[in-house]
């Protein structure tokens, strides 16, 4: 992706505000799944997220 760096930082930052509504909406809607795992697979999947920008 080709992408201003400006642009990345934006992105990136905005992954991290909105980590904690992200795994809220994943627990209220996966409450059979144990919440540190869910914590874990967002944090990997903004990890990933991040690195590929």
């Amino acid at each position: 992706m080709n992408m201003p760096p400006r642009d990345r930082t934006r992105l990136k930052n905005l992954l991290r505000n909105y980590r904690d509504h992200i795994i809220t909406k994943y627990f209220n809607s996966m409450k059979h799944i144990p919440i540190d795992k869910i914590i874990e697979t967002i944090d990997d999947a903004i990890q990933i997220i991040s690195l590929n920008l």
